[in-house]
């Protein structure tokens, strides 16, 4: 693991990391630990990486972290998901509270089964298309997005994940969702089953809570 959230980052190419070196054995005691600056890319092996509430704005820079199995990216800029292909060992990958419009690059991630994007400017079903090239995908946390169309809401539906939560889109208010299909409205109620819905996934969870 690697843990370099609040460390006021706003690049990750070519970035520098301070590492601190063990203490020298007993016989030689009296010298101090040293602090040396690493390059990002020595950290080759890396399987959990945090880099939450920093000022990222791209994802790049993390092509050699081949065994990369959580990204945590909360709290940042992020607008594009461009860069994030490399990644194709990625299980949990989390966006939340981010600058994201749409998820254009995520179907690159075949072994994703968790992804956390919610607080972000999602609104359109072509946002969201990616996501039905995740054929592993199990958990999504879509809220507090901008999500508002009758589209999206089918494509979301059909997905086979266990959970999706969409609390804070005007998709699911309870007027709006009414008008798109009455029989929508159950499965978006909080740990209801969602089963009317043509094109569900048997078992899928689907809250509004």
């Amino acid at each position: 693991m690697l843990y370099l959230h609040h460390k006021g980052i706003t690049k990750l190419e070519n970035l520098e990391v301070r590492r601190t070196r063990p203490p020298p054995p007993p016989a030689r005691s009296g010298l101090h630990e040293v602090t040396l600056p690493v390059r990002l890319q020595a950290f080759s092996g890396v399987r959990a990486l945090y880099l939450e509430c920093n000022g990222i704005s791209a994802i790049q820079g993390l092509a050699h972290m081949a065994q990369l199995r959580s990204l945590y990216l909360g709290k940042n800029l992020v607008h594009s998901l461009a860069g994030v292909a490399a990644l194709t060992a990625l299980q949990q990958l989390d966006l939340a509270d981010n600058d994201l419009r749409s998820l254009e690059g995520l179907a690159a991630l075949q072994e994703l089964r968790s992804l956390n994007a919610s607080g972000n400017k999602l609104a359109a079903a072509a946002d969201l298309t990616d996501l039905a090239g995740c054929p592993r995908l199990e958990t999504l946390d879509l809220g507090g997005n901008r999500i508002d169309d009758p589209a999206a809401l089918d494509l979301l539906l059909a997905l086979p994940v266990s959970l999706l939560r969409l609390v804070g889109n005007p998709v699911v208010s309870s007027t709006r969702c009414a008008s798109l299909a009455p029989r929508a409205c159950t499965q978006l109620q909080p740990c209801a089953r969602a089963r009317a819905h043509p094109g569900t996934s048997p078992g899928t969870t689907a809250s509004a809570f």
